[in-house]
This record gives structure tokens, sequence and C-alpha cells, in this order.
């Protein structure tokens, strides 16, 4: 085999491993900035909504989704539910059903007064009817932490 051979037969390969690493490394980062956090502590109230929304968007059969978005529901919520299994109980069986398994969800109007919080939320279940939620929420020592969900019949008016 030639000289020139061997060095297009290596340049082959070494463009086939860096265009290996190179899709490794966008795939990570795309799969970085689709994954659910584990905590609060540096999330906005609105990241906390989005984080157990998603969550619950994409609840498997085993409930993953419905644990997760028990990790940012408030100590308050948690003694008032009696523990994660009770939390999973309502939600299966209340209005925040619609918010399980759901098409679509779109964080709007944001209300933050020191450390309480309001999110109101369109959510269109996976039936294809519109939905909207209030999320309210209160900043704790280890971030912000959701203390109820509000069904709305229709929006509020806007303040003049």
């Amino acid at each position: 085999m030639s000289y020139s051979k061997t060095h297009a037969k290596i340049l082959v390969h070494l463009m086939f491993v860096v265009a290996i690493i190179i899709l490794s490394i966008i795939l990570t980062s795309h799969t970085a900035q689709n994954t659910l956090s584990t905590s609060p502590a540096d999330l906005s109230p609105m990241d906390v909504v989005q984080q157990q929304l998603k969550a619950l968007q994409t609840n498997p059969l085993d409930d993953k989704g419905i644990q997760h978005a028990y990790q940012f529901t408030s100590p308050q919520q948690k003694w008032q539910n009696g523990g994660w299994e009770q939390y999973s109980f309502q939600l299966k069986n209340s209005f925040c059903k619609e918010l399980l398994n759901c098409q679509h969800f779109e964080l709007m109007a944001l209300d933050v007064h020191g450390e309480r919080a309001q999110q109101l939320v369109k959510v269109i279940n996976h039936e294809g009817k519109a939905f909207t939620f209030m999320f309210e929420l209160t900043k704790y020592h280890s971030g912000w932490l959701t203390d109820n969900i509000a069904y709305l019949k229709a929006l509020p008016a806007p303040q003049v």
C-alpha cells in the first residue's frame, strides 16, 4: 500500500472519530437540557412549576412523574396530604387529573410578592380540553415549593 493511501485511510478514521465525538457532545447537552431537576434550591417559582408540570405530563404507569412533582411540594402540603401516596391519590382523583399526561401546558402570568408567588398555567389535557390552574408557592430555605394548585373555571380579568 502506498504512503498516500495509508494517510487517506488514517484521515478517514480520524474524521469518523471526530464526528462521533461531536455527535456525543451534542446529544449529551441536549439530554441535559431536557432532564428534570431533583432540587428546588436554585430554581425560580416558574422553574419549579415547569418541573412539576413536565413530570406530570410524562407520568409513566409507575407514577415516577408524580413522585418527582411531590419533591417540589411544600412541607405544609406534604403534611396536609399525609404522604406521597395520598398526594398521588388526590392528583388522580381530583381536578388535578387534567395535569396528568396532558398534551400541552403554557406558563402564563407569574406574580411574586416577597416569599410568595402565584403562577397561572393553561393546560390542554390528554383529551384536548383546556383548563386553567393557579400554582401557589412559598420560598423556603430549600427553595421555592408549591403550597397549592387551584383550578380556575375561567381566566381572571386583567387588573386595571
